[in-house]
């Protein structure tokens, strides 16, 4: 199976390389950007491009590992060709990739990626998408291949599940570096907050407010109150404290 990436992201980079250490033959690599297609396609063993419209007849599957709101436009650029035609995004419909082949669908990996980062799937949900049941089973080998956990689902459940992974790692992240940032401004090491980090996701099953601990889950109003004196210097993490408290009040099992 020959397969071919447009774009040398994050996404593209950990795909072609965890693929192509699995066994697939990534064909090319195109992007825009030269250097960064000849870097990539030179990890892989591959031909670095810059023009999808010189993308070998040869591939069986392109995928566009492209911004979101590149998608289509790239989409529409590519020659059509007996080839299936994936996109990687979690909040892109799937139909926006009709107009570029007969065969398409979607591949989305359910985890946080760095091109700098070992590039493996093992365990982690892939959510896939095809427009016949041919392209579902083409992408469940490419799955199987990574050694990933295969999930099928339709675009609108693709994207509350992209709207849930925002929650859980975008603005999980911003709030471990909140903690982090207060943590140094007063002289202590936030490598003390990474086993309760650690825990804190290790054990997100279940009923997750019948769990809740601290505070606000007890309606300690004296230290909720302590806390905002100590907040009384940074606005932005007291607005959070106030929020997040008010939510956790509210949800948790009364007493």
């Amino acid at each position: 199976m020959n397969v071919s990436f447009v774009g040398s992201g994050n996404v593209a980079t950990a795909l072609a390389v965890a693929l192509r250490e699995d066994g697939c033959n990534v064909l090319q690599v195109c992007s825009r950007n030269a250097e960064h297609s000849r870097q990539l396609a030179q990890r892989v063993d591959a031909q670095a491009l810059c023009d999808p419209a010189s993308l070998s007849p040869d591939n069986d599957i392109i995928v566009l590992a492209v911004t979101d709101d590149a998608i289509a436009s790239v989409a529409a650029g590519l020659p059509r060709r007996d080839w299936t035609v994936l996109h990687t995004a979690g909040s892109v419909p799937m139909d926006v990739l009709k107009p570029a082949a007969e065969r398409y669908g979607v591949l989305w990996p359910v985890c946080s990626i760095r091109k700098e980062m070992p590039a493996n799937f093992g365990g982690v949900p892939v959510c896939i998408e095809g427009s016949s049941p041919q392209v579902v089973d083409t992408l469940r080998s490419l799955v199987a291949a990574l050694g990933a956990h295969c999930e099928v689902l339709t675009s609108p459940q693709r994207r509350q599940l992209h709207l849930g992974a925002v929650v859980v790692n975008n603005f999980g992240n911003a709030l471990l570096a909140l903690a982090q940032e207060h943590l140094q401004r007063h002289d202590i090491s936030p490598t003390l907050l990474q086993a309760l980090a650690r825990q804190t996701f290790a054990h997100a099953e279940g009923n997750l407010w019948q769990r809740q601990t601290g505070p606000a889950s007890r309606n300690d109003t004296a230290t909720m109150a302590s806390h905002r004196l100590m907040l009384a210097d940074d606005a932005e993490l007291l607005q959070l404290y106030n929020l997040f408290s008010n939510i956790i009040t509210r949800h948790c099992p009364k007493p």
